[in-house]
């Protein structure tokens, strides 16, 4: 775990040095999703060899799904509850100020 962690702060540390190059930037959003699509995929193959996880598959894609339906949920309550709390004052200051609503009324 500890290495994972490393590897994250070296990550980030090259990620705000490297941060004045908008080509590289572009160019590596695209190489990590590739990556992340790969890796996918090969976490795919693995589950798929083993026996155990394939044989109880039905048990554990019941958990999953509802542990993420849980997930889900909760995000959006919280996310609710964040902008409700924090940003919806700030929401409507800019609307009467005369600033950009989502709906394209100014609201002038």
């Amino acid at each position: 775990m500890l290495t994972v962690i490393i590897i994250m702060i070296l990550g980030m540390a090259a990620g705000y040095m490297l941060r004045k190059f908008k080509k590289l930037y572009n160019r590596l959003d695209k190489t990590v999703s590739y990556i992340i699509y790969l890796l996918l995929f090969l976490l795919g193959l693995s589950v798929g060899q083993n026996r155990m996880i394939i044989n109880s598959f039905h048990i554990i894609g019941l958990k999953a799904l509802l542990i993420s339906a849980a997930s889900v949920a909760g995000s959006i309550l919280l996310a609710a509850l964040v902008f409700h709390f924090f940003f919806k004052h700030d929401h409507v200051e800019a609307l009467d100020d005369g600033g950009f609503s989502p709906e394209g009324d100014t609201g002038a």
